[in-house]
């Protein structure tokens, strides 16, 4: 599962070079935290999802706009999905746990910020890395 490989990863200093010590251990502790509140919930019926919802994945065709990227395709709560989304597109749902939802959306962003330092020599990716390591620093580092 993604989940896990990010907090192995994670756990992997040399891998993660280009992330300073302290904001690993933020991120590190941010992760632990956000998995140790989602094992203790009840997440509901698991559903087909995307796995990985974002503008990128969905380029317009000929034919209209189609879904690519599988390989992150799981089952789960709709709010996984959910998370990668605005708050546009999540209120066009019905019955979304909001509270489900803000703790997934912050794994998502330990997850992608992860996986992101690993590729933070590419301008793209480091903008992102940067990026989801500030949302959770803003949620988490406190806690």
């Amino acid at each position: 599962m993604a989940l896990e490989r990010a907090r192995r990863t994670l756990g992997d200093d040399r891998a993660l070079a280009a992330l300073g010590a302290d904001d690993r251990a933020c991120l590190r502790r941010a992760y632990e935290q956000l998995l140790g509140e989602l094992a203790g919930r009840d997440l509901g019926p698991a559903r087909a999802l995307h796995g990985e919802p974002h503008g990128g994945n969905l380029p317009l065709t000929a034919q209209g706009p189609r879904w690519i990227d599988f390989e992150s395709a799981c089952e789960g709560p709709l709010e996984w999905d959910l998370a990668f989304l605005d708050e546009d597109a999540v209120c066009a749902f019905a019955s979304v746990d909001e509270d489900l939802l803000a703790l997934l959306r912050g794994l998502n962003s330990a997850r992608v910020a992860t996986w992101c330092w690993l590729g933070a020599r590419f301008p793209q990716m480091r903008w992102h890395a940067e990026h989801h390591l500030r949302l959770v620093r803003e949620r988490y580092a406190d806690r």
